[in-house]
């Protein structure tokens, strides 16, 4: 016969689930039923021993521990030897709780024996046994009244018929309308106990599944984001590409002798290939930040290199309008930070602060305060609302350029700004005043100090161009075409070789000064790695590599071997400056 454990229907599957669950459930009951059964079983048969006749009462008490004890042996496994079959065990544990019913019933055979205060606590034994049912089984009815009924049943019929010379005549009989008002409130009670029961492996069903599912999601998300670092991979290199192309090309044709009106249209060109350039570096950031993929390496520099170096880099776009661009407190000092991230953010804001001043200046400044590295721009720009200072910090969010002016930016400098200096644990303070300009100050972390140590400002040489021998290697016919050409109008003897086995081949023919070698070579050569092959044939050979990723472990690796690495597009003041710094290197 089926068995519901509730009237509410259930799928198949739900069903199944919940009565697996009810066996494991009287499985970790069935040791715990012995602790409260055997004392009720001892009790029993002290309040008769005096009066019943012994060997009834050791037979009964025997057998009720016997039957205990085959109910926690059989019911200890159950859920495992029946997980397949939940129904089959259920019903055996009905059978088991059927036959401990009836053994306790039998224990009413005592009560002609015993005098009438003996028989109430026996009843009150009976029924708190009954009650203590509700919970070992769950309130699943036919659990509860196989155990409950054969010991009910008698109780209302043998008070309901038996009188005693002391008794008033309604005492037995209300004493079992009272205990068959108790056994429908039990009833009540179990089938409440067992509705909660089932909601509540219900909900911890719908948990497992809604966790199920927020793990497929993570799952989802997970492999999206790694879609998204291959992309943005890919992205470095293959629209890095073009740019750099047209870069390399725009700055040969720059330097060509060509009449004033096409030098013109060159030089705007060019800056509209920078503009393209810096747009997609600042995308390209603002997703990697997004993704969670850049990498954060703690090194020790000396900061006067850096700050010097980023100077000498805004210098002339400061020229160009016909600004001041200042340094100040400057000092060799070393620190301990991520070089690469540090310099994106200083370089952001120098850049920011020279685009938005249209008269004056722009002053970096380097200095202690209270034990703590600080950085500071400062601008005579047009300056910030208080109103709209925390705004700045928002993607793609310009001030006083609502008509999306594509010449100054997309608005995310600020942005790659902030999410930076959280990454290497940087203060970062914005002061400003409309019309007054703005300062704005970076707090490195007290811990990053380290002690001084004094080296010479790099003096780079000046180079005899048409002396210098460069060998290029890329296996891009554009981009190799294209790094040529401006070495040529630089005056350079230049090489060409698309491999690493075709440039050992030139190499060989002709030696080079300098070797310019494109860091994404070796995804089609894995068996050769330029590097390698060139350190172990010409070992005081300078390299430079130019790449497409931004990928700091690779540019710190490469600082490492002392080989400077260039991240495409490359600008003919970039191109210039890494040659000198790399043939003054020893």
């Amino acid at each position: 016969m089926r068995q519901d454990v509730v009237n509410t229907p259930l799928n198949d599957t739900a069903s199944f689930a919940s009565k697996q669950e009810m066996l494991h459930l009287l499985a970790r009951q069935s040791g715990r039923v012995p602790f409260g059964k055997i004392p009720a079983i001892i009790l029993i048969a002290a309040l008769a021993w005096i009066n019943a006749p012994k060997a009834i009462v050791v037979t009964w008490a025997c057998t009720a521990l016997a039957v205990l004890m085959l109910r926690w042996l059989i019911l200890s496994k159950i859920d495992t030897h029946f997980l397949d079959k939940p129904q089959t065990g259920l019903n055996i544990s009905v059978w088991l709780s059927l036959i401990n019913g009836i053994v306790m019933a039998c224990s009413l055979m005592l009560f002609p024996f015993i005098p009438e205060v003996e028989r109430a606590i026996h009843t009150l034994v009976l029924m708190g046994l009954c009650t203590g049912a509700i919970a070992t089984t769950a309130g699943y009815l036919p659990l509860f009244l196989s155990y409950a009924g054969p010991i009910a049943l008698p109780l209302v019929i043998i008070w309901g018929g038996l009188a005693t010379p002391n008794q008033a005549e309604w005492v037995g009989p209300g004493l079992a309308v009272l205990i068959a008002m108790f056994i429908g409130l039990m009833i009540s009670l179990a089938r409440d106990t067992s509705r909660l029961y089932l909601r509540s492996f219900e909900i911890r069903s719908e948990q497992s599944e809604l966790n199920n599912k927020l793990q497929q999601a993570l799952n989802q998300a997970e492999n999206a984001s790694h879609t998204k670092t291959r992309f943005l991979a890919s992205a470095s290199h293959d629209l890095r590409q073009p740019i750099h192309t047209l870069s390399l090309f725009s700055a040969a044709l720059i330097r060509r002798d060509i009449d004033t009106k096409s030098k013109q249209i060159a030089s705007h060109m060019d800056n509209a290939i920078q503009a393209l350039a810096a747009q997609l570096d600042t995308l390209l950031d603002i997703s990697k930040l997004e993704a969670g993929v850049v990498d954060v390496n703690i090194k020790t520099i000396d900061i006067h290199t850096l700050l010097s170096r980023l100077f000498e880099e805004h210098i002339q776009s400061a020229r160009q309008k016909n600004l001041h661009l200042g340094i100040n407190g400057l000092e060799h000092l070393d620190i301990a930070t991520d070089p690469i991230l540090l310099e994106r953010i200083i370089r952001n804001l120098l850049s920011n602060a020279i685009k938005y001043t249209d008269q004056g200046g722009v002053d970096l400044n380097f200095s202690i305060q209270n034990q703590q590295p600080c950085i500071e721009v400062i601008d005579s720009g047009q300056g910030i609302p208080s109103e709209e200072q925390a705004k700045i910090f928002e993607e793609f969010y310009q001030l006083n350029n609502p008509e999306r002016n594509r010449s100054k930016g997309l608005g995310l400098g600020l942005a790659i700004v902030k999410r930076l200096t959280k990454l290497i644990d940087i203060d970062i303070d914005l002061r400003s005043s409309p019309g007054k300009g703005t300062r704005i100050r970076l707090l490195l972390p007290t811990s990053s100090l380290r002690p001084i140590a004094l080296a010479p400002r790099e003096e780079l040489p000046q180079l005899a161009w048409q002396n210098l021998k460069v060998l290029v290697v890329d296996d891009e016919a554009d981009a190799l075409q294209a790094m040529s050409t401006l070495l040529q109008e630089l005056s350079c003897q230049v090489s060409c070789a698309h491999s690493t086995l075709s440039a050992l081949a030139v190499a060989r023919a002709t030696p080079p000064d300098i070797l310019l070698a494109d860091v994404d070579l070796n995804r089609h050569e894995v068996e050769l790695n330029l590097v390698d092959v060139f350190r172990t044939q010409h070992p005081s050979l300078p390299v430079i590599l130019v790449g497409g990723q931004t990928n700091a472990q690779a540019q710190l690796s490469a600082e490492a071997t002392q080989i400077i690495q260039l991240q495409k597009p490359v600008t003919l003041e970039t191109l210039t400056q890494a040659i000198r710094r790399s043939l003054a290197e020893p």
